[in-house]
């Protein structure tokens, strides 16, 4: 037997185990699983191993050169630049893309990729990297020794805490002091690994991921976005080319409205002294014909006035001398009215009318451009 997990004690009557980064292993597991041949002296001195009750317990007893406990063997206290950069790739190395929190326990898939055994746990019975996706088989999973040594070392090499945060430059929980490297798809929120608690069931994914999947989608909308700017600029220059040639249409029609009305202005001041003078001459015209109308009138009067004073004084006679040339007093009579003519003036009155809806046709005419 090479491991097991922390959770299952070990025989006490067995052999002896180690707490081994999350493991309980051999003392003979664990010394061919570390890095590099040069640290099984070092950690493991006469070739076996005490036994570790915790994983602090584990992690004293993985001291380097240089110090009792190792700690101040690996911190630099004049590090540079370049090392703080190093050391923060290290940390990024060794945290779990689930948690973002050291590696316990890691275990391996089938893809390449490393999570914690109660990660893995948590995501479930899953057939796909909960990283890259790929199809793995869960019963594939196997405890990942190099890494989990390489997070042993890391723990001993970290950066103190002020200068982690200080050079990392992430945004931090106000809650928990932590880094905000998750995102909640159902409550669109950053969370650090103390806010999972409240987030259980919810749909989690990394910075990176979140950034990536609502990249995509920003992009989708962008190029909809872009394609509907197309359609309104295309929209607007068929309105604006609409626009130019109704605005060149109205130009041409007041031109040519214009050019008719003076066409027609120059007709009326042409035309107003041939129709007044028109006028003038039927005024005449008609004048004269009722000036001979009255004359016959007058004429008719005066002899109508005089045969019936010589049949008023006809009948006023003596019976005798009445009855004598009473047929020619009535033949006189009879013919007068037999021979009377027709008075001119309804046909002068037609005339008159005639001239009259001529000279109201005009003014409709000139009434209708004003």
């Amino acid at each position: 037997m090479g491991w097991m997990p922390k959770e299952a004690a070990p025989d006490p009557e067995g052999a002896s185990f180690a707490l081994f980064c999350g493991y309980w292993a051999t003392p003979s597991f664990a010394r061919s699983h570390l890095i590099g041949g040069g640290l099984q002296s070092t950690l493991f001195p006469g070739g076996g191993a005490e036994k570790c009750t915790s994983q602090e317990g584990a992690n004293e007893q993985l001291s380097l050169p240089g110090s009792a406990k190792g700690e101040e063997g690996l911190k630099s206290p004049m590090a540079t630049s370049g090392e703080k950069t190093a050391l923060r790739e290290l940390n990024q190395e060794a945290t779990c893309p689930l948690c973002l929190d050291f590696f316990k326990q890691p275990m391996g898939l089938s893809c390449g990729h490393s999570f914690c055994r109660d990660c893995l746990a948590q995501v479930g019975a899953e057939a796909s990297c909960p990283q890259c996706r790929a199809k793995v088989e869960p019963s594939s999973a196997c405890p990942n020794w190099s890494l989990a040594n390489m997070v042993c070392l890391v723990k001993r090499l970290r950066l103190p805490e002020g200068a982690q945060e200080e050079s990392s430059g992430q945004q931090l929980c106000q809650q928990h002091r932590q880094p905000l490297q998750i995102f909640c798809s159902s409550e669109k929120s950053l969370l650090c690994p103390g806010c999972l608690g409240k987030h259980q069931g919810h749909p989690l994914l990394s910075l990176p991921e979140a950034a990536q999947e609502y990249k995509d989608l920003l992009d989708g909308l962008l190029e909809s976005l872009r394609k509907e700017k197309q359609t309104l600029l295309h929209q607007r220059q068929t309105v604006e080319q609409s626009r130019q040639e109704c605005q060149e249409q109205f130009a041409t029609e007041k031109q040519q409205v214009g050019l008719a009305l003076e066409s027609l202005q120059e007709l009326l001041r042409e035309s107003q002294p041939v129709w007044l003078g028109w006028l003038a001459k039927q005024e005449e015209k008609m004048e004269a014909e009722w000036g001979v109308a009255l004359a016959q009138l007058s004429g008719e009067a005066s002899g109508l006035q005089q045969l019936m004073d010589q049949a008023k004084r006809k009948y006023h006679q003596p019976d005798g001398e009445f009855l004598q040339d009473i047929q020619d007093t009535i033949d006189r009579c009879q013919s007068y009215l037999l021979g009377h003519v027709e008075s001119a003036s309804p046909r002068l009155q037609g005339r008159l009318q005639t001239l009259l809806e001529k000279n109201a046709s005009v003014r409709r005419i000139v009434d209708s451009y004003k």
